[in-house]
């Protein structure tokens, strides 16, 4: 959606709006009119105590408009930045995965705050000043065409000349407004960097070099801001020297009608006039320019991504018998030339337990992500019984899959709603099965508000073990085909460690799982191991594997 469709999908919000954008003109003319009367009162002073009556009206009648006007307005506004905030935030969602992984969160959360902010504060200001100058130009023009038409033509020449000079100014404003959004992007990043790591700076005394890069990134951004000021600033003084030289000469040429029978309110209102369209025209015009730099940061937050079809797939997910992985190797798009994995075959049974093995940095994980739809081959293929995985609908992919990750995110809300994942149709009892299975049960009960208590931060009021054992009673209430388990047990002692997988190799899904620990009778009961190394994937009985103490090719 443009910006300008935007404005217009919320129709009598925006008639309120112009409506109470042009009350400020109708205060302008007054004022002008009124200044025309005062220095009228010069040659005939006895008009002196209406006009100063009529004054105190005006300045009344001004206060009461300008509350009206902000009333018509101040809505639309809200409602727009609002549909902005929305539109924004529905650009992420709709991200793909592998889209989304492009950019740190950091970089999103900078679009949702600095760059909304920053239309925010341009865009409006400048739209409400655009239709008052506006206004006030089309009204003035036209009395200079009624009162004096060598005026007013010569009063558009001028304001054309201007015109080109904004033209000129416009190009190297939006692109220093997108240099402060970008630079908004990297401090966010860093900011978001030094925050969560400010325990290894204390602990490693390094606050100090992490401070002078963090006013370094400050500096970089107010540099921008500066020069993007800097350029409106000259802009706007440009055009005030223009205009100012020409108000100077306006003044002059009229006031030698005085000679030809002309009134002194009449040569005043000939001169307020001229002056109202020309400083009307040197502040707008930067605004415009404003307006236009706001409008591509509008279309970088909110225009949606076009999203590669092809990899989509409209089949549902059908799982009867097995995954089938057919010659598959697979490199990231910033190396192609290195492989993690090449030409790897391997056949995956309906309801069968796999245990992921091999060194750090082998592709354990990739391979995980592989058989997760998370990455696609980069040749080969993966088949779900005879489908390509290419053909299966990600949606419906990903309703029959469930993850347990080493690194837990916990959003700050409920427990309850951080295992359901906000579903209100989960029953009560299918969730006191997930707390059981996932060893909460004992700890669940210790807290006063149960389920309902509220996480902090990433869940940082509850430990490690707990976090961990929540992510598992998530995956584990979603009765998922499949079960992708990356070191779930990695942060829990050995006893709890050893019943999450004894939980795990009972279930009825397919799991396949990465993990360094052993447990004694337990981990044997994996149905085959699969061992990662030299871009190669290697299947082994489970017994076979653990008596010859790991194998490695």
């Amino acid at each position: 959606m443009t910006l300008k469709q935007l404005l217009l999908s919320r129709k009598s919000g925006f008639i309120k709006y112009i409506i109470g954008s042009f009350i400020p003109i109708i205060n302008n003319l007054a004022m002008t009119f009124i200044f025309a009367f005062l220095i009228g009162v010069l040659q005939d002073i006895s008009q002196l105590p209406q006009t100063l009556l009529l004054s105190a009206l005006i300045a009344v009648g001004s206060i009461i408009l300008q509350i009206i006007s902000r009333f018509l307005r101040i809505g639309y506004m809200r409602d727009i930045l609002m549909d902005i905030r929305m539109m924004a935030f529905k650009k992420i969602m709709n991200k793909s995965y592998q889209q989304f992984a492009i950019n740190s969160k950091d970089t999103y959360l900078s679009h949702l705050v600095n760059d909304i902010n920053l239309f925010e504060q341009d865009f409006f200001l400048s739209l409400l000043n655009v239709i008052v100058s506006v206004g006030t130009y089309i009204v003035s023009v036209t009395l200079l065409l009624i009162l004096d038409p060598l005026i007013a033509g010569l009063t558009l020449l001028v304001s054309l000349l201007m015109l080109v000079i904004t033209r000129f100014f416009e190009p190297k404003v939006i692109a220093l407004k997108q240099k402060v959004s970008t630079a908004n992007e990297d401090f966010s990043i860093y900011s978001a960097n030094a925050l969560s790591g400010l325990e290894i700076l204390k602990l490693n005394q390094v606050e100090d070099k992490f401070f002078g890069l963090f006013q370094q990134k400050v500096r970089t951004i107010e540099n921008f801001k500066q020069r993007f000021n800097l350029l409106s600033e000259t802009q706007r003084v440009g055009l005030e020297n223009i205009g100012f030289i020409f108000t100077i000469g306006i003044s002059i040429l009229v006031s030698t009608r005085l000679a030809t029978g002309q009134t002194l309110t009449q040569v005043a209102l000939m001169i307020q006039i001229v002056n109202s369209v020309i400083w009307n025209l040197a502040f707008v015009f930067p605004l415009m320019n404003r307006m236009k730099a706001s409008e591509s940061i509008y279309s970088k937050i909110t225009t949606l991504d076009d999203i590669d079809q092809s990899h989509q797939g409209t089949q549902p997910f059908v799982l009867n018998d097995s995954i089938t992985v057919n010659n598959v190797s697979f490199a990231y798009q910033d190396d192609l030339e290195r492989d993690i994995l090449k030409n790897v075959n391997l056949k995956l049974e309906k309801g069968k337990k796999y245990l992921l093995k091999g060194a750090s940095g082998a592709g354990k994980t990739t391979f995980l992500q592989l058989l997760s739809k998370v990455f696609l081959p980069t040749n080969g293929s993966i088949t779900l019984d005879d489908t390509n995985f290419n053909e299966i609908s990600v949606n419906s992919f990903n309703e029959h899959v469930a993850f347990i990750y080493q690194s837990v995110f916990l959003f700050n809300d409920s427990i309850r709603n951080n295992i359901t994942l906000f579903d209100e149709t989960i029953c009560e009892d299918k969730l006191n099965e997930a707390v059981l299975k996932a060893g909460l049960t004992e700890f669940i009960n210790k807290l006063p508000e149960g389920l309902d208590t509220i996480l902090e931060e990433n869940g940082k009021n509850i430990s490690g073990g707990e976090r961990q054992r929540i992510s598992i009673a998530r995956a584990l209430i979603k009765e998922a085909d499949i079960l992708f388990v990356d070191e779930a047990t990695s942060s829990l002692d050995s006893a709890l460690g050893e019943s999450i997988e004894k939980t795990l190799l009972d279930l009825d899904q397919m799991v396949i799982a990465i993990s360094h620990r052993t447990y004694e009778g337990v981990t044997y009961q994996y149905d085959g191991v699969i061992s990662i190394n030299n871009q190669q994937a290697y299947f082994y009985d489970t017994k076979e594997y653990f008596e010859l103490g790991g194998i490695t090719q």
